[in-house]
């Protein structure tokens, strides 16, 4: 089956890409930094059929990053801190916000 990394599997959209995906029979590479959710993921995926591989880091660490072991992937969502902001939000914060989370190496 497939694989696909999943940035920020363990809430919001990240969390929903993954049972997608894993419900789907891909295996999943989830990453997060909460270990006790990425778990949970796991035994969730583990019960209907799905590997799953969890990576407990934060994406902006660029030594973390650069420390995930090489695997063929079929995809990548990068969904690590995508959420929905109140509208008073000032668009520089969101700017300087997603920068530093959405930034490749």
């Amino acid at each position: 089956m497939p694989t696909i990394l999943v940035t920020g599997a363990t809430s919001g959209f990240g969390l929903a890409i993954g049972r997608l995906f894993g419900s789907k029979g891909w295996n999943v590479v989830g990453t997060g930094r909460r270990a006790d959710r990425l778990t949970s993921l796991g035994q969730e995926l583990q019960k209907i059929g799905s590997k799953f591989l969890p990576l407990t880091f934060d994406v902006r660490s660029r030594t973390a990053v650069d420390e995930v072991p090489p695997a063929p992937l079929k995809g990548l969502l990068h969904c690590a801190d995508s959420r929905l902001l109140p509208s008073e939000t000032r668009l520089l914060d969101l700017f300087q916000r997603d920068f530093s989370t959405l930034t490749f190496w």
